[in-house]
């Protein structure tokens, strides 16, 4: 394996780390943001219908069940990844870059599987060379910015002034709707 291939197996492995560590951020947001809004919708419906006890138990398991989808799929499973407790291979990293930046196309994966081959011998170490000089130079940091969270703290914002107007305009709401849910 030539010094090249070395590195651009670090910056794939670098880049996974913060794709994963992305992901977990924006499942975090994005679990915030839906228990709130189902937190408050589910209020809202009790403080104004007064339910009957199996809407109410429909409605708490409604919002619990889709508090663990959400876990499950944006919060634990990039936890995995993230934390390195699930591997997640150089040629899965290539094609997750190659998604980001298509101009890199497919040169990427074909240096990964040229340097995962097992060979060693000078004709791949030269292949492999020959084509991270044509590759053009990949930075993580256009890529990884705010713009990739904005959505999500925008839709949490929202859920915050959704969320206070109804305590704000209505003082007893979260008391009263609370009081009743648990009776």
């Amino acid at each position: 394996m030539t010094n090249n291939f070395r590195i651009v197996v670090d910056k794939l492995s670098r880049y996974s780390s913060r794709y994963w560590g992305l992901r977990l951020v924006q499942g975090l947001l994005l679990l915030i943001t839906v228990l709130i809004l189902l937190i408050t919708v589910v209020f809202s419906i009790e403080y104004l219908f007064y339910t009957a006890p199996y809407l109410k138990i429909s409605l708490i398991i409604a919002v619990v069940l889709t508090a663990i989808a959400i876990f499950i799929k944006r919060i634990f499973k990039p936890a995995l990844y993230y934390s390195g407790l699930v591997h997640f291979s150089t040629l899965q990293s290539a094609r997750l870059v190659t998604e980001h930046f298509p101009e890199l196309k497919d040169h990427l994966i074909n240096i990964v599987e040229l340097g995962e081959s097992g060979e060693s011998n000078l004709l791949v170490s030269k292949s492999i060379d020959q084509k991270l000089t044509n590759l053009t130079v990949f930075g993580f940091k256009q890529y990884f910015n705010i713009r990739l969270v904005i959505k999500y703290l925008l839709a949490l914002f929202f859920s915050l002034c959704v969320t206070s107007l109804c305590y704000f305009s209505f003082p007893g709401f979260f008391m009263q709707a609370g009081f009743r849910l648990m009776h």
